[in-house]
């Protein structure tokens, strides 16, 4: 096999007529568009193609962050208000050392109704379970109350800084005093093991 040299290159280009020397220059470009759409142009346009969707994310990614730093007194104030309703609805639970000053709550609650405690007491007390640490401490009260006395008491403890729960009401007749009903009420307050900031 013979080694192709310039001189024999151009030797034989000069020995071809017109017409071959035409077609030999565009079957020359051809290859060379080819080898430059298959080496250059395609692995290019393949890369712009995968990265089109990146990049639309990104810019709108840019136009949020853009609004945000347009909104960031907004959104700083809206964060602050967010932490003080947190730090609020945490104020609404007790902590395992508050639980005696909340059943002293509950009965200056229920006398300032006009309610009569006759007995107060915790039920079963648990734990909290797993990573949970609210859990609700049960509160059976019995009492003696008018029908209004019992109404305001029960809007007082829906408006208590503190968050209870009715789980159980029962009013029954006193014979010894018709305007005062017995009432057993069931209550859940809910207690964090947690301490308070």
């Amino acid at each position: 096999m013979a080694a192709f040299s310039k001189e024999t290159l151009v030797g034989l280009w000069n020995t071809r007529n017109l017409r071959e020397k035409k077609m030999l220059a565009a079957l020359a470009a051809a290859f060379l568009l080819f080898l430059d759409y298959s080496l250059l142009l395609q692995p290019l346009l393949g890369g712009f193609g995968k990265a089109a969707p990146e990049i639309a994310r990104l810019k709108n990614e840019v136009g949020g962050l853009k609004d945000d730093e347009k909104n960031k007194d907004l959104i700083v104030k809206a964060w602050n208000q967010t932490k003080a309703k947190i730090e609020e609805a945490r104020r609404q639970f007790v902590t395992s050392h508050e639980v005696p000053a909340l059943f002293e709550d509950l009965s200056k609650l229920a006398l300032s109704s006009g309610v009569k405690i006759l007995s107060l007491r915790p039920i079963d007390i648990a734990s909290p379970q797993g990573t949970d640490p609210y859990f609700r401490v049960p509160i059976k009260v019995s009492a003696l109350a008018g029908a209004h006395e019992l109404g305001g008491f029960m809007a007082k403890l829906e408006t208590a800084p503190l968050f209870f729960r009715v789980t159980d009401l029962r009013i029954a007749e006193n014979i010894s005093d018709p305007k005062k009903h017995l009432v057993e009420l069931g209550l859940d307050a809910y207690r964090v093991e947690e301490k308070r900031s």
